[in-house]
């Protein structure tokens, strides 16, 4: 993956950032336009469930097919209401997801943090490549733990990386 040359790359625009003395939080929201294309996508399965199939399922399968619509109406919900938080605070690195429970979220000491990775991932796509960035931290014992998977751009796992190396104080990270 290319990186920016001797400098932090630029705020991400849905990003908020926070420095306030020890304490450093970046944070931005789920939400995105094509939410509305899940939740009317999310609707049109369910409702042609709800009219055609469920009423010839036997119990169980009503069950199933309601635990179903349930996981995956949170799921829509989160896109629209859900944020993911960063928190460099009081010897802590932490991620958080919410204000709905969504799994995922870690809490690392910092003295415990020996360096952070940008990982670029193929997406499947018959038309051009595509790509997610997945941001990783390496820890003292050799081992290493996905802080965000996914971001769309690489400018936003830049960002992170640059600003955790600076904010942890780790060697060797990038200037800016």
């Amino acid at each position: 993956m290319a990186r920016s040359k001797g400098r932090t790359p630029k705020k991400p625009t849905r990003w908020r950032v926070v420095s306030d003395g020890d304490t450093w939080v970046v944070e931005w929201t789920w939400f995105t336009p094509a939410a509305f294309f899940y939740l009317l996508f999310y609707l049109m399965v369910w409702a042609c469930l709800a009219f055609f199939v469920v009423p010839w399922l036997p119990t169980l399968g009503r069950v199933a097919i309601g635990v179903a619509a349930v996981v995956s109406g949170w799921m829509v919900l989160g896109i629209f209401v859900n944020r993911t938080t960063i928190r460099v605070s009081d010897g802590w690195l932490s991620v958080t997801h919410g204000p709905m429970f969504w799994p995922g979220g870690l809490r690392f000491p910092t003295a415990d943090v020996t360096g952070v990775t940008v990982l670029e991932e193929p997406v499947p796509s018959e038309d051009e490549p595509q790509f997610t960035y997945r941001v990783r931290i390496s820890l003292r014992n050799d081992f290493s733990r996905t802080l965000v998977p996914n971001l769309s751009e690489p400018a936003e796992a830049e960002y992170l990386r640059a600003k955790l190396f600076a904010r942890l104080g780790l060697p060797g990270g990038p200037r800016g």
